[in-house]
């Protein structure tokens, strides 16, 4: 069984809420891939003995939009995804991920501008400890570019341009569809905790001059994510409801560069999204998904002065039913 996700979100900020720094415990980093797991072992109808190549690939996208939105957010475009090269008795598999947001800000005559991308891909290998537990481990190369920052210049901003790189390695543990309540209307609970080390960080902007814990890529050094799902709806339904929620913990050291980063370490705890959703599913095809969502972001990594982000969106959201949950 995988605790209520409020749950787990109000433990770990009582935790993390006497940082050193002060900050309150609201706002995350970015990360593309934050609202999915990509779990390719646990489409069990591939299981097979021996070993299988190019087993299949599993696609994500979700269209958005930003309720009221700010200056810089006011639609968002993601897709993304998982594919397994190979697949060794079933227990242990070698995949490709990748995934890619678009922000995109109200700043032109159809109040339609492609601002950023958010862009990452990687290398990952994946174990099953029993049928419902698996662990992953690999390299996410990550990364943020400005589209058209040409409105910026226009709005007397300045030229604002910012370029991120903030890569690593990732371990992560999936506990996937523990039955809470059995019967007639069913109740199943999932979860994830992954970490990110970060090895490669780039922080390129021309406001060099805002500087600080929380707010400078290039002083990163890991962040541990603890996800929790809960899915609800009548046995056997096409449909159900769920919710789902993160909380994270982000370790900043004081000063820029690798090792540098080790000298005094400030922890800061955040809730990177909460999310509520109805879902209309295919058990051997796809699944289509009404949700609301709200995000918090400490950095939304979009404007050369670091500046944070809350967020109010509804979306739709369109995943492969088996592998991506």
């Amino acid at each position: 069984m995988v605790a209520h996700p409020s749950a787990v979100a109000a433990g770990l900020l009582v935790a993390l809420g006497a940082s050193p720094s002060g900050v309150v415990p609201v706002a995350a980093q970015v990360l593309p891939d934050r609202h999915v797991q990509l779990d390719p072992l646990a489409d069990h109808a591939l299981d097979t003995l021996g070993t299988t190549w190019l087993t299949g690939a599993r696609l994500y996208a979700e269209f958005a939009r930003n309720t009221p939105g700010d200056a810089d957010h006011r639609w968002v475009a993601r897709t993304g995804g998982v594919a397994e090269l190979v697949r060794w008795d079933s227990s242990a598999s070698l995949m490709i991920v990748g995934t890619m947001e678009v922000v995109i800000d109200p700043n032109n005559d159809i109040t339609f501008n492609p601002r950023a991308i958010f862009w990452e891909e990687g290398l990952m290998a994946g174990f099953g400890l029993t049928r419902d537990v698996s662990l992953q481990a690999g390299y996410i190369h990550r990364c943020k570019h400005d589209i058209d920052n040409l409105e910026i210049v226009e709005l007397d901003r300045g030229r604002e341009q910012r370029t991120l790189i903030y890569s690593g390695v990732i371990t992560r543990l999936l506990v996937r569809d523990a039955a809470i309540v059995r019967g007639d209307w069913a109740i199943t609970g999932s979860g994830s905790v992954r970490n990110d080390f970060f090895l490669h960080l780039l922080d390129d902007r021309r406001d060099g001059a805002t500087r600080g814990i929380g707010l400078d890529f290039e002083s990163m050094i890991d962040a541990l994510t603890l996800s929790g799902r809960i899915e609800a709806g009548p046995a056997g339904a096409p449909w159900r409801v769920h919710a789902t929620a993160a909380v994270m913990a982000t370790a900043f050291g004081a000063e820029r560069g690798f090792s540098e980063r080790f000298g005094d370490v400030t922890i800061l705890g955040s809730v990177p999204f909460v999310e509520l959703g109805v879902d209309l599913v295919n058990p051997i095809g796809s699944t289509f998904t009404v949700f609301a969502r709200g995000e918090w972001q400490r950095d939304a990594g979009i404007r050369s002065r670091p500046t944070g982000a809350s967020l109010a969106m509804i979306g739709v959201r369109l995943s492969d039913t088996r592998g991506i949950w």
